[in-house]
């Protein structure tokens, strides 16, 4: 079960950072909203 809580810890961790990258991205007007995908 450890194994599992931890995969989606990061898998969540990465959900955050890819949401952030993307937040910032459109920000700077370089890409359209993440809402789109």
């Amino acid at each position: 079960m450890k194994k599992l809580f931890s995969e989606i810890d990061s898998l969540s961790a990465l959900a955050d950072t890819m949401e952030n990258f993307l937040a910032e991205q459109n920000r700077k007007g370089l890409i359209f909203p993440a809402k789109s995908f």
